[in-house]
C-alpha cells in the first residue's frame, strides 16, 4: 500500500531565532524546510516563537521572509502577536497568518512521577510535606543590572527556606544543551547555591556527555524527570519559561523572575483577573522584604479557577491543532520523494 503523505509540518524551533550566528543558521534551515513543504502542498505551522529574542540586521529581514512562508504562526499571547506583526514581510498574503494560541507545552503530560519521587526521597525530601523549587537562568544575569539577579535569587532562596524548611527546597538546573560552554554557568550556579544553603539540586543529573551514544536520550530523560520533579512542588519560582510552563501545567502555583514579556503573558492566562501579575514577577527593584512578601502570596493568586483555566488553555491548543489538521485535508498536491528527503 502507498505510504501516508504528510499533511502538516510543525516548526518548534522558535526560541532559537535569536540575534547570533546560530539564530541565522536556524532561520535558513527552517526557511528551506518550509519552502519545500509549501511546494509539496504541506501546511507549515510555527509554534512558540519567542518575540523577545528577535534577530537583527540581515537576520531580521530573513526572519521576516521566513514568517511569510508559514501557513500559520501560533503566538503565545497578544503581546507576542503584536511583535510578530511588526516585523512581518508586507508581501505576505496569508490571511490571519498570526493567531493567538496558548503554548503547545500545555499538551504535555508528566510521565516520570515515580522517578521524581525516588529522586526527591533519595535527596532527603519528605514527600508527605510541602516542597518548593527555584530555577537559575544565566540569561537573567545579562538582562538585569549587574549583580541584582544574584542578590534577588539568594533572597528568594532564603524566603522559601524560611517558609518550607531547608530540606524541602530544590534548585532546578538547566539541561546540558548543545549550544556552547556558556550553559555550564547555569549548572555552576545551581550547584553553588545548593552547596551554600545545603539544598538538593538536579545539577548533578545533567551530564549527558558521560553517557556516550545515549547522551541525547539521556538529556531528554532528564528534561522529563525535571518536569515531574517540578510537578511535585507546592510552590515554584522560575527563571526559565519552560520551568514556569511545567509548573502551571502541573497545577503548581508559580512566580517568576521577570526579564521577558512571555513570562507575564503566561501568568496572566492562569491567575485570577483581579490579581495583578506584578505580584508574581520578581523585579530588579525588589528588596528582600518585597520578595518575601510576593512569595507568601503565590498560592493566594492561584485560588480562583486555576484548574478550570488550565483545562481551557489545554483545550484551546488541542482545538487549534485540530483546526489546522482539517485545513490540511484540503491540500491536493502530491508530495514527491525528493521533497520528502529535503524535509
Amino acid at each position: 500500500s502507498a505510504s501516508p503523505q504528510p499533511r502538516l509540518l510543525f516548526d518548534v524551533a522558535g526560541f532559537i531565532y535569536g540575534p547570533d550566528g546560530r539564530g541565522l543558521q536556524s532561520i535558513n534551515l527552517t526557511s528551506r524546510a518550509a519552502l519545500c513543504a509549501r511546494r509539496a502542498g504541506v501546511r507549515v505551522i510555527s509554534v512558540g516563537v519567542s518575540a523577545h529574542a528577535f534577530p537583527r540586521g540581515q537576520a531580521l529581514s530573513k526572519f521576516s521572509r521566513m514568517l511569510s512562508l508559514f501557513s500559520r504562526v501560533f503566538a503565545r499571547d497578544p503581546n507576542e502577536k503584536a511583535k510578530l506583526l511588526s516585523v512581518l514581510d508586507r508581501r505576505s498574503t496569508v490571511p490571519d497568518l498570526i493567531r493567538v494560541v496558548p503554548d503547545t507545552a500545555w499538551l504535555l503530560e508528566l510521565d516520570c512521577k515515580a522517578r521524581a519521587r525516588n529522586f526527591l526521597r533519595q535527596g532527603g525530601v519528605r514527600l508527605a510535606q510541602p516542597i518548593a523549587g527555584i530555577g537559575f537562568n544565566r540569561r537573567v544575569l545579562a538582562a538585569w543590572p549587574s549583580g541584582l539577579y544574584h542578590s534577588s535569587f539568594e533572597a528568594a532562596i532564603l524566603a522559601i527556606v524560611a517558609r518550607f524548611g531547608r530540606g524541602q527546597v530544590v534548585i532546578i538546573a538547566h539541561e546540558r544543551g548543545r549550544f556552547g560552554p556558556s550553559e555550564e554557568d547555569d549548572r555552576f550556579w545551581a550547584k553553588h547555591y545548593a552547596r551554600k544553603h545545603s539544598l538538593l539540586s538536579t545539577a548533578h543529573l545533567v551530564d549527558a556527555s558521560a553517557h556516550g551514544s545515549r547522551g541525547r536520550q539521556y538529556e531528554e530523560d532528564y528534561i522529563r524527570l525535571v518536569d515531574s520533579v517540578i510537578g511535585s512542588f507546592s510552590v515554584h519560582v522560575a527563571s526559565r519559561f519552560h520551568e514556569l510552563a511545567a509548573a502551571v501545567r502541573a497545577g503548581v502555583p508559580s512566580a517568576s523572575f521577570s526579564w521577558a514579556d512571555k513570562y507575564a503573558g503566561l501568568l496572566e492566562s492562569v491567575i485570577d483577573k483581579e490579581t495583578s501579575v506584578s505580584r508574581l514577577l520578581l523585579l530588579p527593584s525588589d528588596t528582600n522584604a518585597t520578595i518575601a512578601s510576593k512569595l507568601e502570596s503565590i498560592e493566594q493568586a492561584y485560588q480562583e479557577g486555576f484548574g478550570t483555566k488550565r483545562a481551557a488553555l489545554k483545550a484551546a491548543v488541542h482545538d487549534a491543532l485540530l483546526s489546522e489538521l482539517e485545513l490540511s485535508s484540503n491540500n491536493t498536491q502530491v508530495v514527491g520523494a525528493n521533497v520528502l528527503r529535503n524535509l
